[in-house]
């Protein structure tokens, strides 16, 4: 076997990942042919049929922890069906249910070819991830180790080039390394072992690591010509620069999360992607409190950017209601932030009722237009409501909303907070909110189930548009009470 590699000072975390039982990349028995002359076989010289790795580490019962429903509140805590099936639970949003049956498919199911070890393995800690048991996840996510290093590789044929004659087939043929670790596990792996590791700069530097690898790949492709392969590529860069930016939010760094986002968003390719990277670096700046820097950026985003008289005739009337959409949106949220709640309320009531809310009236009505911005709107109207004492008012909102967006952590949280400064019965009202909530969680998906394949199909994804759509892009987790 190969040598091990030099480690660092022993730490509980490094000691538990040194023990975990990663096979060689090649082990040299007497009963191989080779051994007598070598005992390493140079990567030149092997076949290209390549034998399986062995990933029988991966399924032992003592890599999976169990989980702690007591944390969980009792109307949220669901016991599923002992016929239910992996893709029904992930449906229904059940993910502490999938996250144990992915981990029981793992350790009892015997041959399982390697690509759904991967995929069970990938539905485990993204399930456990949602279902708020992130310190689990990032330990679980340990045993892989590193889904970069070369045990994960397979060597390959590469289409770059062809021998030009037998007697040259050493020096003209060329291998391609690919990774047999899917991609969204390896991206997956990179926040969460940085948790389990209690590095966050860890974190960071996996990215670029993988986007390391994303260049290397996306230059085959255009060797090969492949487009297709391509545009995945650079979509995946794409997206790894947005994920460097969350983490280095996500570690409170937010000056250097600033200049990463402004010089991606300088070298945008296309506006669509400018303006998104406009957006974000505005809500950046509300958070750090430089107003007139997120009010310069909102400007840039309805004048264009500096875009030529062409660009502008081309854009399509839903572009720019779009575009004003956010402009507006993020007006109202500069106000909120800065604490003219009075001037919020004005502008939040203008972009619900149709006046637009800002100075590019455009007739705007987001209730029937955009019903995800709508959701961020009736929000913070209620919580600028609550800022300046009309509790009713605001509590009244919140009931409105809930009764047509059930799964929004938010707005359940700043029910509950007025739910604690109108009256005494706080905590029977609390309950009776969570039991409220849980059972709209289910009824929304048994219609879910039942309206599977159906027509109706649509509003059940506008629904799920919505939630997700609000978590993406605007999420107010800095204005709960």
């Amino acid at each position: 076997p190969l040598a091990p590699q030099p480690s660092p000072t022993p730490t509980p975390t490094t000691a538990e990942a040194a023990n975990v039982p990663i096979p060689p990349t090649r082990q040299i028995s007497s009963s191989d042919p080779l051994s007598s002359e070598s005992p390493l076989i140079p990567l030149r010289a092997q076949t290209p049929s390549v034998p399986p790795k062995d990933l029988s580490f991966l399924l032992q019962p003592g890599n999976f922890h169990p989980l702690n429903q007591h944390d969980i509140p009792p109307p949220f805590r669901s016991i599923p069906t002992p016929s239910a099936s992996l893709p029904t639970l992930l449906s229904q949003g059940n993910y502490g249910a999938a996250a144990v049956l992915a981990a029981n498919l793992l350790t009892t199911s015997r041959s399982l070819p390697r690509d759904k070890i991967f995929s069970l393995l990938y539905t485990r800690l993204a399930c456990l991830t949602l279902a708020n048991q992130t310190t689990l996840a990032a330990q679980e996510s340990l045993v892989l180790g590193d889904t970069d290093s070369a045990f994960y590789h397979t060597i390959s044929p590469s289409p770059l080039s062809a021998p030009s004659a037998p007697s040259q087939k050493d020096e003209n043929t060329q291998t391609s390394d690919e990774n047999i670790v899917p991609w969204e596990l390896r991206v997956l792996c990179v926040r969460l072992q940085s948790k389990g590791y209690k590095d966050p700069k860890r974190g960071i530097s996996g990215y670029y690591d993988l986007a390391k690898s994303a260049r290397h790949a996306a230059k085959r492709a255009i060797a090969v010509n492949n487009t297709e392969d391509v545009e995945r590529w650079s979509s995946r860069l794409k997206e790894l620069g947005f994920r460097v930016g969350n983490a280095l939010i996500e570690n409170g760094d937010l000056e250097c999360a600033i200049r990463h986002f402004s010089s991606l968003h300088a070298f945008a390719a296309d506006e669509a992607e400018k303006r998104a990277l406009g957006g974000r670096l505005a809500t950046l700046k509300i958070r750090l409190g430089d107003w007139d820097g997120a009010k310069k950026l909102i400007d840039e985003m309805v004048s264009g950017g500096g875009r030529g008289e062409s660009d502008e005739r081309a854009e399509s009337d839903s572009e720019a209601r779009e575009k004003s959409y956010r402009a507006n949106l993020l007006k109202a949220l500069v106000a909120t932030a800065s604490g003219d709640y009075g001037l919020a309320i004005n502008q939040w009531r203008a972009l619900l009722e149709g006046g637009g809310g800002g100075d590019n009236d455009s007739g705007i009505n987001l209730r029937e237009d955009k019903a995800s911005y709508a959701v961020l709107a009736q929000q913070n109207l209620a919580v600028c409501l609550l800022y300046t004492g009309q509790i009713d008012e605001a509590s009244g909102l919140l009931e409105d909303l809930l009764s047509r967006n059930p799964a929004l952590p938010a707005m359940t949280f700043n029910l509950a907070t007025i739910y604690e400064l109108k009256s005494e019965k706080a905590r029977m009202w609390k309950m009776e909110l969570a039991g409220r909530v849980a059972e709209m969680v289910r009824e929304e998906s048994r219609k879910g189930e039942e309206g599977e394949g159906r027509k109706n199909e649509g509003e059940g994804k506008r629904t799920e548009g919505v939630r997700k759509g609000v978590k993406k892009d605007w999420v107010m987790s800095d204005f709960k009470l």
